[in-house]
């Protein structure tokens, strides 16, 4: 008996670990997988930004029928002081569908674009290496739809780098048990609402919208977490959302003619890892809403370089044209009523002779042919017709803004 009574204590001592499974690898993601189904994900989010640091990368794809155009954004996230540094990088294949490809960006985006955050601030590089500072102040002020680069990607509810699957991975309903992964990973079949998408789209494909499609319909989501609860992936198919945005008769929801497929990924990956952020350098950066000039009210001779970050065409930062520079303007003229002319005409008539005659040395090293910029302010079509067919009534109204200016390396040309 007193065998028996000395064995037992060792045999629970021996069986313990693997009765409880509480010990060992298996215990990493508790934080995240001990909780109930319905709040795992949330509390994944929780996990990741917990780990301090992660490197990402977010794609949105656009399938046509023979090519693929992509969004691609690549970056590092510190979570632990809110700072983020991205990059942002445009495909278009030459055999995109020619009426899509404008609707990837608002008029005057170029790529790549360098993004970085710190709390709720905003930088952009710009071509000619300064950084524009975007307080929310100056978004609000430049950009008040929130469409700019600087504004979607302002830093968001759970990634200090805004815009990405992870704002819809915070959303997302598990509809059943993960499937375990090797290595301790797990992957979930969720649902978020479509509306909740709409985020990812460039704003020139359609407005938001509040509509009950938005509201009731549900999007597929597909999650995967580390074994320690952490977020490694989301990939979400948005055909519907596509669906929605072509199939729509609201005059404001542009849509994306020849596109068939929509689909978006986010990875992430070193967690914990050291990300070595570093805020842009004053000396380096301007005040993006000080900095910020109308091109069409600059005159001949001008030197400029794109407001980096707002995707404005009409919007520039003046330099000095010893100074690294992208564009030179030479002709800015304007018109109430270009009358039955074409933008395409009015345009050559105003700048193809003016730049001919320009000097050699605003020509060195530019690109061929000159840049423009058309702002069309009002026109009127409206035509009457007589019995006879004939029309009658004013002769149709065009007016509008050209900057035409000469595009130079940002390397500074005199």
């Amino acid at each position: 008996m007193k065998r028996i009574r000395h064995a037992v204590p060792v045999l629970m001592l021996l069986l313990s670990p693997a009765l409880t499974g509480c010990w060992g690898d298996d215990d990493r993601g508790a934080a995240v997988y001990g909780k109930p189904l319905a709040e795992q994900l949330k509390a994944a989010v929780a996990e990741t930004r917990a780990a301090g640091s992660a490197r990402f990368t977010a794609t949105v794809e656009y399938n046509a029928p023979t090519s693929t155009a992509r969004h691609v954004t690549t970056g590092t996230l510190d979570f632990a002081h809110g700072t983020s540094r991205a990059e942002l990088t445009r495909e278009i294949p030459s055999d995109f569908p020619v009426d899509a490809a404008p609707r990837l960006d608002r008029n005057g985006a170029a790529y790549p674009l360098t993004l970085a955050t710190a709390g709720t601030d905003v930088y952009a590089r710009g071509d000619d290496g300064v950084w524009l500072h975007w307080p929310q102040a100056a978004r609000k002020a430049l950009d008040p739809k929130g469409e700019a680069p600087v504004s979607a990607h302002a830093p968001g509810r759970v990634l200090p780098f805004g815009g990405t699957l992870a704002e819809l991975v915070a959303a997302a309903v598990p509809r059943q048990e993960p499937l375990r992964r090797e290595g301790g990973a797990r992957e979930y079949a969720a649902t978020v609402p479509l509306g909740r998408a709409q985020d990812l789209l460039p704003s020139r494909i359609g407005p938001k919208t509040d509509s009950k499609a938005y509201v009731d319909e549900q999007l597929p989501l597909t999650v995967v977490l580390d074994a320690h609860g952490r977020l490694l992936s989301a990939d979400v198919d948005l055909v519907t959302l596509l669906e929605q945005v072509n199939g729509s008769r609201h005059q404001s929801m542009q849509g994306m003619p020849g596109v068939t497929g929509l689909h978006a990924t986010l990875t992430l990956s070193e967690h914990g890892e050291p990300a070595g952020i570093r805020t842009p350098d004053r000396a380096r950066t301007a005040d993006a809403r000080r900095s910020a000039a109308d091109v069409k009210t600059r005159p001949r001779g001008t030197c400029a370089v794109p407001t980096a970050g707002l995707a404005d065409a009409a919007r520039v930062r003046v330099v000095g044209c010893d100074r690294p520079h992208t564009m030179r303007v030479f002709k800015t003229t304007g018109t109430s009523d270009a009358g039955r002319i074409t933008p395409a005409r009015y345009l050559a008539d105003t700048c193809d002779a003016p730049y001919r005659r320009l000097p050699a040395a605003w020509k060195r090293g530019a690109q061929e042919p000159y840049g423009h910029l058309v702002a069309i302010r009002s026109s009127s079509f409206r035509m009457r017709f007589d019995s006879s067919g004939k029309v009658t009534g004013p002769e149709p109204k065009l007016a509008m803004d050209v900057v035409c200016y000469v595009r130079t390396p940002a390397t500074g040309t005199r």
